[in-house]
């Protein structure tokens, strides 16, 4: 299991353009894209979005963890041309 804090909190901050973060946002689940644009655009803590989604705070940390840690994989694949 990788640590969580080895993962760059601004890693789609990184990414060159709007392509490559929609591409790699899509990648993700909705529940997954929600919860990170409610973390990142919006600022929500962790206990918000439990509270909005009606699920256990735990939940949300291990699901927001997975998005990263997709996000991450996703932004380092290489590109496919077409």
């Amino acid at each position: 299991a990788e640590n969580i804090a080895a993962i760059p909190l601004n890693l789609i901050d990184k990414l060159s353009d709007r392509r490559t973060v929609m591409a790699v946002m899509q990648g993700l689940t909705s529940e997954e894209q929600k919860v990170i644009n409610l973390r990142h655009a919006d600022g929500m803590s962790f206990k918000e979005i439990a509270e909005l989604f009606h699920e256990p705070v735990n939940t949300i940390k291990s699901r927001y963890r997975r998005s990263l840690l997709n996000i991450r994989r996703n932004a380092n694949e290489p590109k496919q041309e077409n």
